[in-house]
């Protein structure tokens, strides 16, 4: 009976090394698939928040741009406010010292005003327009720039959603794996329900 028992205990021995062998084998898979499933989350998650990161900085410089072009305005309306006062001041020298000759009233002193008047509208007129087209070009660059956010949003949520069923993916393979019934079948395609 000595040599039956030992027979006996070894097949039992290699059924159990066979087995423990297999656990290990199942939980390496398993260990496997969690792992490419979690990188290809986390890889869409990384593109999703570089993609938000540079959406977000491109707004950032758009606004910038804005900013600069509401700063135009406002510096061109200070000087062309500036001109008037000095050209009003001009005008006002001018007349009064036509007004000591006593000419104030001679077409040749009023053409003189009038030409005054004209040339120091036309300066304020100049520095208004050079605010405003330093603004739109702000404005056109705020507007460029910002355009590059929605695109960028965009490829943030595909590259999410691709880490999203890439996980998916992994997942299903492994639980189809585990599950006897769940794979394809033999010869075909498609999803076998149940264990036929």
């Amino acid at each position: 009976m000595g040599p039956a028992i030992a027979l006996v205990s070894g097949l039992a021995g290699a059924a159990s090394g066979a087995a423990s062998a297999a656990t290990a084998t199942s939980a390496l898979a398993t260990a496997a698939s969690l792992l490419g499933a979690g990188a290809s989350l986390l890889s869409g998650i990384g593109g999703y928040m570089q993609a938000e990161a540079a959406a977000a900085q491109a707004e950032i410089e758009a606004e910038q741009r804005r900013e600069q072009a509401r700063e135009a305005v406002r510096l061109a309306s200070e000087r062309e406010a500036q001109l008037r006062r000095r050209a009003r001041l001009m005008l006002a020298e001018q007349r009064a010292a036509l007004a000591q000759r006593g000419l104030l009233a001679s077409p040749s002193a009023l053409d003189m005003l009038r030409v005054s008047i004209e040339e120091a509208e036309r300066d304020a007129v100049a520095l208004r327009r050079q605010g405003w087209m330093r603004a739109l070009g702000y404005y056109r660059d705020a507007d460029a720039i910002a355009q590059r956010a929605a695109p960028l949003r965009i490829g943030g949520a595909m590259s999410l959603a691709e880490g999203l069923f890439g996980a998916g993916s992994t997942l299903g393979r492994w639980y189809a794996s585990r599950r006897p019934g769940f794979g394809p079948p033999r010869g075909g395609s498609g999803l076998r329900l149940g264990g036929r």
